[in-house]
């Protein structure tokens, strides 16, 4: 950015002198700057669109902030070694210029350790990573802390980071993001539906509620975004509903990845309002972690139809969901289950270190279900392996086309991962992205559930030379 400017001297809290740049023209200084000058809550949630400024913005406030005061921030991303090319970068070559500031008079930075000092009001600026952790526990005082790209970080990460810098002093902790998913776990605990629903307006707004100062913004506040980006947005308007959607709007979606595990599942065939059929079986799916997830069903005829009704996820330990299905399917059904081989065994994530199974039984028969209506022959041996289990899936879903029908309320997180799901050049899923990013289980809850139940249907379909499935497969 080059802008017509004018160095002066101003004095910081301390009556130091230090020099600036007066840019003069305001539009020099975006209004989401401007908006982080004025917050003074605990939290910042910088987030939009892409081309918006975001993170321009903010590396300008901190410089400031460090001019202004004896200040120690810290610039947090999921991975340290990401942080060179894009954070670090924003300080050196565009933030510390801006505000007049010259290297070996103003400040100097040592590549070794990520640091930047200030000579006059002797502020720093530690850039960090959150795969070292053991770095993380030397780091005391903190003032300011900017966790860039915050969608990387799980919520564990962003609260084992959260404990770890409090001290005398409450920082100020920035968040900057594009809005990715609408089941982030950011989204619940920093943002307000009641007022985002009334957006102002899809260009730039801000609010205050809590301790938390939300701020959004899309490329269209940012008049230095330049011609290309507006191009650009105005092609995936055309030719990715879902990309604009999140890059351009700044609204809340799912990206697709370009290679995904889940190739065959299709929003518009096979998402609806499916309604339970108390005449006919429940069929539960169960995947284990340290929240334990739940995929409700029904199978109707054999290979007639499927209805995904509901995922059950994070309302408790297993004997609470066993409470829940029961009150809520009844019962006087037949219940088969699947899922996760590791329930099996004593290491899946059980009270009393009990076999996962074991204990979804013995809960159901404690609240009122009889033992004739357990099923529990469908129990998978052995996890099926994602590669194979790739092939077998998509052609199911090909097969049932709207006969598979997923609720769009109650399965979010199921959709989330359909949509969402990597898959990796041998054909398997890309677990590394789904542990980072804390999601899949419910995918893997719906894998199971047609290994369990619809094996005979896919035999049919490879015997009759129908499990063929599109190219990329």
């Amino acid at each position: 950015m080059t802008l017509a400017s004018q160095k002066i001297l101003r004095k910081n809290k301390d009556g130091q002198l230090f020099r600036v740049i007066r840019p003069q023209s305001s539009d020099s200084l975006l209004r989401t700057y401007h908006a982080l000058k004025a917050a003074n809550t605990t939290y910042i949630v910088n987030y939009g669109g892409g081309g918006s400024g975001k993170s321009y913005s903010t590396a300008l406030h901190i410089v400031r902030k460090c001019l202004e005061s004896n200040q120690k921030v810290l610039v947090i991303r999921k991975v340290a070694n990401s942080l060179n090319d894009s954070v670090v970068s924003q300080f050196l070559e565009v933030a510390l210029p801006f505000w007049g500031m010259e290297k070996g008079t103003d400040y100097y930075y040592n590549k070794s350790n990520r640091t930047i000092f200030f000579k006059n009001s002797e502020s720093t600026i530690r850039f960090r990573g959150l795969d070292n952790p053991e770095k993380m526990k030397s780091i005391q005082g903190i003032t300011v802390v900017w966790v860039e790209e915050a969608t990387e970080l799980s919520e564990s990460d962003f609260d084992i980071l959260s404990g770890r810098i409090r001290g005398q002093i409450e920082p100020q902790i920035i968040l900057t993001y594009n809005p990715i998913s609408e089941l982030h776990w950011l989204k619940k605990r920093f943002h307000s539906d009641k007022f985002e629903k009334k957006k102002p307006n899809h260009e730039f707004y801000w609010y205050k509620h809590d301790r938390v100062t939300v701020i959004f913004s899309t490329y269209l506040i940012n008049p230095f975004v330049g011609q290309k980006y507006i191009d650009d947005m105005a092609w995936y308007a055309d030719n990715d509903a879902q990309y604009y959607r999140v890059y351009a709007r700044g609204e809340w979606g799912i990206i697709k990845p370009d290679n995904p595990f889940f190739s065959a599942y299709k929003e518009n065939v096979n998402v609806g309002l499916p309604e339970y059929d108390p005449g006919s079986p429940v069929y539960l799916s169960w995947d284990f972690n340290k929240v334990n997830t739940c995929l409700v069903s029904q199978h109707f005829d054999a290979g007639g139809s499927i209805n995904y009704l509901e995922v059950i996820h994070g309302i408790g330990d297993l004997r609470e969901m066993c409470r829940y299905i029961v009150q809520t399917y009844g019962l006087w059904n037949l219940y088969y289950l699947t899922g996760d081989s590791t329930g099996r065994g004593a290491s899946a994530y059980s009270t009393g270190n009990r076999p996962a199974y074991e204990s979804i039984k013995a809960y159901l028969i404690e609240f009122g279900l009889n033992q004739r209506y357990i099923d529990s022959s469908r129990l998978i041996l052995k996890n099926p392996n994602t590669n194979a289990s790739r092939h077998f899936v998509n052609a199911l879903i090909l097969y049932f086309g709207s006969l598979l029908c997923i609720h769009k309320e109650k399965c979010k997180l199921l959709l989330d991962d359909l949509s969402k799901t990597k898959t990796l050049s041998d054909g398997s899923i890309d677990k590394n992205d789904c542990n980072k990013l804390d999601y899949g289980h419910a995918g893997d809850a719906f894998r199971y559930d047609l290994h369990a139940f619809e094996k005979d249907t896919f035999e049919y379909l490879r015997k009759s030379g129908k499990a063929v499935i599109s190219s990329q497969d």
